[in-house]
């Protein structure tokens, strides 16, 4: 039985498939690269962002703290 040349255009199909698939492996290997350094620079926005947040709430706890000690003082005479 015979193939009418579609082995060999399947031969070519397949070296060229494998071909891209080694053409892309650099590809692979910079996004995961640029991953990394984008992943990085999350972690960094999230700790300012972390920072930003703690300042915040010792500020509103500051007032609290004041009344706290008024309070105590009133207390004490």
């Amino acid at each position: 039985m015979s193939d009418n040349g579609n082995g060999a255009l399947r031969d070519t199909i397949l070296e060229l498939g494998s071909g891209l698939w080694e053409g892309l492996q650099p590809k692979r290997e910079s996004m995961a690269i640029l991953q990394k350094h984008f992943l990085l620079a999350q972690a960094e926005m999230l700790k300012g962002f972390a920072k930003v947040v703690e300042l915040e709430l010792e500020n509103l706890d500051k007032p609290a703290k004041k009344a706290a000690a008024r309070r105590e003082k009133i207390s004490v005479k």
